[in-house]
């Protein structure tokens, strides 16, 4: 098997592996909750609004915002704090510039020194946008050898007595964080990894890896298991 390119975020920290047999959290926003904001000590004083300004702002707000990412280096974490996180400005219809008011309080910790630190001094100067400051949280708080891990995990993944379902979500999440692993690649580690009973009853309907493609190829695996997702692409 011919191993596609991939390239390592440059970082200083190294954490230990993520259990990837744990049960996936439904990406479901926590927007009852209340937010409890913990200040984080910085050498460089934070720019203060208005009362007014404040106060107009917190009115207006319908939904109370998910709870703040805390910068540990979680991926599963991370990623369903930055869903949440996306649902919540929709739901508030929140502009550009609303999002960058709130996001102090979306983050604490070792998020908060990141945002503090590269952010905040550049708001007047630069429109950030969320995405960008997702990534650059997503390149300070997690581990910069995480994509080698999460590539040497992708090769070495077995369906084993789970689910398809599940197998197919470890697939995709590792998947999420390769941009550079083409599909086919993952049709094909998705296929070598699969149940041999479930991969035997796929081959007797020629369903294999280079005669469909690989959204087919999961999808029928998918139905093989007993779960439909007609309509939804899954990579």
């Amino acid at each position: 098997m011919i191993n596609p390119p991939f390239h390592a975020s440059s970082h200083r920290r190294v954490v230990e592996r993520e259990d990837l047999s744990a049960p996936l959290r439904p990406a479901i926003g926590r927007l009852s909750k209340v937010l409890q904001t913990a200040e984080v000590e910085t050498d460089r004083p934070t720019p203060r609004v208005k009362d007014s300004d404040s106060s107009a702002y917190s009115s207006a707000l319908s939904f109370s915002p998910p709870d703040p990412y805390d910068g540990k280096p979680n991926q599963r974490a991370f990623d369903e704090w930055v869903l949440e996180v996306k649902n919540w400005v929709s739901l508030e219809k929140l502009s550009r510039k609303e999002v960058m008011h709130h996001f102090p309080r979306l983050v604490t910790g070792e998020a908060k020194r990141c945002f503090q630190k590269y952010v905040l001094p550049t708001l007047r100067s630069r429109k950030w946008k969320t995405k960008e400051v997702f990534e650059l949280l997503q390149e300070h708080c997690l581990p910069y050898d995480q994509r080698v891990r999460f590539y040497e995990q992708l090769k070495l993944a077995k369906q084993g007595n789970r689910r398809v379902i599940v197998y197919a979500e470890e697939v995709k999440f590792l998947a999420k964080h390769l941009p550079h692993v083409s599909k086919k690649f993952l049709a094909l580690v998705f296929w070598a990894g699969l149940n041999p009973r479930i991969r035997n009853m796929l081959i007797m309907k020629g369903i294999e890896p280079g005669r469909v493609d690989p959204e087919t190829l999961v999808q029928r695996a998918l139905k093989r298991d007993g779960t439909s997702l007609d309509g939804v692409r899954f990579w």
